[in-house]
């Protein structure tokens, strides 16, 4: 496939950025490493965790108990009051990891609290032109972190119908997508991905996902009108996607966040319709 190819071909730019990168961090107080610790998670196992041989790692320790099942990433439930929703997200390099609840005080360096490496964030967002009217035009973003070679901005095609939440769905499908080049690209630092967390500021994506697909499916996905589930085949594959990693052990979570913390993604989408957004460069710093 040539999106497989062409992400091969990045695969060496991306071990020499994250070898400079890494070479100016301190490990041992800005990440807890599932290499050096075994695997770890926040969510319990009956949370569609993955199930770890290893041996328990200071980070699962620290971890405070998941209370509440499902598909949905609720902050609340896990970090205590004295974290903000900036402090949850911990950027390291090209990657966004989940900050440890354990975690006492940020690094005095880093200005951070110590995260999980095996946990990480990926920002999703679309933008629409003429939002569902005749020539619309709409893109998606999908942010990974500053630098990082997945980082992805690019035109919805294929849709005869475009929309601000189609744009968001296709976001979403994209990062799904990209989490089997994630887990390899961990793999060969020796690390297990453990989990991935979707954020998006859309309600749409993160609600329709975690609270109305299921009644959907029961109603062979019919509305309470009758009519067929606006950009269902679409939901059915982010269903699809999020089953085929929960059987590669790897756990997905969806976040509802306020847009201010979803601009990296937000700006991504609206560059490409702006026409600023170069397939080869991507944006200028910091995207």
């Amino acid at each position: 496939m040539p999106m497989l190819r062409n992400y091969q071909q990045r695969r060496m730019n991306y071990r020499a950025r994250n070898t400079e990168q890494d070479s100016d961090t301190d490990d041992t107080h800005s990440v807890h490493s599932s290499l050096s610790h075994g695997a770890s998670t926040l969510f319990s196992h009956d949370d569609r965790s993955s199930v770890s041989s290893g041996p328990v790692s200071v980070s699962s320790v620290h971890a405070l108990p998941h209370r509440g099942a499902g598909l949905r990433f609720r902050p609340e439930n896990i970090y205590p009051d004295r974290f903000t929703l900036a402090d949850i997200e911990v950027p390291r390099g090209p990657w966004v990891y989940l900050a440890c609840p354990g975690s006492r005080r940020k690094c005095p360096h880093c200005k951070v609290h110590v995260s999980h490496s095996d946990h990480v964030v990926v920002a999703v967002d679309g933008a629409c032109s003429k939002n569902g009217k005749d020539g619309a035009r709409s893109s998606y973003g999908v942010f990974w972190g500053h630098n990082n070679v997945l980082n992805t901005a690019v035109p919805v095609e294929g849709e005869n119908h475009h929309t601000n939440q189609v744009a968001e769905l296709r976001a979403c499908m994209r990062a799904l997508l990209d989490v089997v080049h994630v887990k390899s690209l961990f793999e060969e630092q020796g690390i297990a991905l453990s989990a991935v967390v979707i954020k998006s500021d859309s309600e749409y994506l993160v609600r329709g996902i975690t609270e109305w697909l299921p009644k959907w499916k029961r109603n062979g996905w019919k509305n309470c009108r009758g009519l067929d589930v606006a950009n269902w085949e679409h939901f059915k594959a982010i269903e699809l996607l999020t089953q085929d990693l929960e059987r590669q052990e790897i756990i997905v979570k969806f976040w509802h966040v306020p847009r201010k913390y979803n601009r990296d993604a937000d700006a991504m989408a609206k560059a490409v319709l702006r026409g600023a957004w170069n397939r080869g460069l991507g944006l200028l710093p910091p995207f």
